[in-house]
C-alpha cells in the first residue's frame, strides 16, 4: 500500500529530538502495519527505529515489548532466563 499523503518523515536520533505530535502523525518503528492498509489521514511519519530500544525485556512482573519483536529476539532471552547460556 502506498502512503502517498506523507509529506515528511522525521528521524530523531534520541527522545529529546521528537517533534511535537500533531494530527496526521504516525509512529514508524520498523514494522509494516502502516503499509498494509490505507492511511489517507497520515501526513508525517516519525521513525523511532534509531532509538535502539531493546525489543524485549524480562522483568519481575513479566515480559515487556517496547517495539515490534521477532521470534529470534524471544528465543535467546527465554533461554537465558531459564538458566541456559545466552548465545
Amino acid at each position: 500500500m502506498d502512503l502517498n499523503t506523507i509529506k515528511e518523515v522525521a528521524r530523531p536520533q534520541k527522545r529529546e529530538q521528537l517533534p511535537v505530535w500533531t494530527a496526521g502523525d504516525a509512529w514508524l518503528a520498523g514494522g509494516t502495519w502502516l503499509f498494509s492498509e490505507p492511511n489517507a489521514n497520515l501526513t508525517r511519519l516519525i521513525d523511532i527505529a534509531a532509538f535502539k530500544w531493546p525489543a524485549l525485556t524480562i522483568t519481575e512482573t513479566g515480559l515487556a515489548s517496547r517495539r515490534r519483536a521477532r521470534s529470534r529476539n524471544l528465543t535467546p532471552l527465554l533461554a537465558h532466563r531459564n538458566g541456559s547460556p545466552r548465545p
